[in-house]
């Protein structure tokens, strides 16, 4: 390996395994930072990228255009997502094509360019610590390559997400990499004390502080409306003001109307067939009242997907239109719809300003950010 970075100071943020809240965190201490610490300048990077999107021209990893566009950064984005993992990268890996020196020079090429007019960058790494072992640089190579302090994101628990600390530690302790500290996400509101008590006993073995405990959110791991565009490549008919909420219930509109009618919960999406007629126009009506807040509204409706290839009546569009119902129109049947729903990623957008006021909320007061903020001011 090269020698690691010695310009810029920074913290590298880790995870346990996938979909644990690395990003959010990242988002939410990058938040801190710029709005609480008035710290700056300030930079972000992903040095490995998997999940690669193009965005106006701009070809990198999807969570450094959302930091890049929620943050308004300015420095180019191939500095901040260096090294991406298009179909076909592990095999050119492990067939000599592309080599581990290169990858290297990428990343610390990325890093320079960030930090050289002072910048302190928070660095996201990619899945557990082991991700990337395949071509040579795993999140504790990079960790080290750039070294960095590393905070790492577990699931909340006292049992299997304290093996899975141990083990993602073992791997930055063989690399040589400093890890700081550990937040535990997604716990459960009456196990906080639980966590925080007998994580900080676990971690004490190792020389690692909790840095806080972050309560589970059924906001966060839904997808928004303007995300579920995306993800299903749909259209959207209209209610184009309203794609940041965040639906926490779907329900399928193909039974009869009373029976929809009595499902819709809070922050309902209903996916109905385009020829639902009856469904659509409820559904507007429980919109207008909603916004208008009348108490008597059952429910709240927040959207509508229309499916299938029969074609929905102009009528109803245009009323819907006219209140600013988001609908969003594919053209797979309504169970396949709502399967590739579910498969949907909750990832958030720069556009999900729900998600971005949420995780403002919710993490201000579950950090230790006094501490945190003295492992970057000591990375350098």
């Amino acid at each position: 390996m090269s020698e690691p970075a010695k310009n810029g100071r920074g913290l590298f943020i880790a995870a346990t395994g996938q979909n644990n809240g690395k990003t959010t965190t990242a988002l939410a201490i990058f938040q801190h930072l710029v709005e609480e610490a008035k710290w700056a300048p300030l930079s972000f990077m992903k040095p490995v990228g998997q999940r690669t999107i193009e965005l106006q021209g701009v070809l990198a990893d999807e969570d450094v255009l959302l930091m890049r566009d929620a943050f308004e950064l300015k420095r180019d984005a191939h500095f901040m997502s260096p090294v991406t993992v298009p179909a076909g990268f592990t095999r050119q890996y492990l067939d000599g094509k592309t080599t581990n020196r290169h990858i290297e020079e990428a990343i610390l090429g990325g890093w320079n360019a960030l930090t050289a007019e002072g910048a302190t960058v928070i660095v996201e790494g990619t899945g557990h610590a082991g991700v990337g072992s395949v071509f040579d640089m795993n999140n504790a190579m990079v960790a080290k390559l750039l070294n960095l302090p590393v905070v790492v994101v577990a699931e909340g628990g006292i049992g299997r997400p304290l093996d899975a600390i141990a083990l993602n530690l073992a791997l930055f302790e063989k690399h040589g990499a400093d890890v700081q500290g550990v937040i535990f996400n997604k716990v459960q509101a009456d196990k906080r004390d639980q966590v925080l008590e007998y994580g900080a006993k676990f971690l004490k073995r190792f020389g690692v502080e909790v840095l806080g405990a972050v309560e589970f959110s059924e906001v966060l791991r839904k997808p928004s409306l303007m995300r579920l565009l995306l993800d299903l490549k749909a259209e959207l008919l209209c209610g184009e003001n309203f794609l940041d909420r965040v639906p926490t219930s779907i329900i399928i509109g193909a039974a009869a109307l009373d029976y929809v009618l009595e499902r819709i919960g809070p922050k309902t999406l209903i996916a109905t067939p385009a020829s639902r007629t009856d469904v659509i126009t409820a559904a507007i009506h429980n919109f207008t009242l909603t916004r208008l807040k009348r108490s008597q509204v059952r429910g709240e409706v927040l959207g509508l997907i229309l499916t299938g290839t029969q074609e929905p009546h102009r009528l109803c569009i245009e009323q819907a239109r006219e209140v600013g119902l988001p609908i969003l129109r594919t053209r797979t049947d309504v169970f396949e719809t709502v399967e590739n729903i579910h498969g949907s990623l909750a990832k958030i957008l720069p556009s999900d300003r729900e998600k971005l006021d949420l995780v403002r909320a919710i993490y201000r007061d579950s950090l230790d950010w006094s501490r945190i903020l003295n492992i970057i001011r000591r990375s350098r």
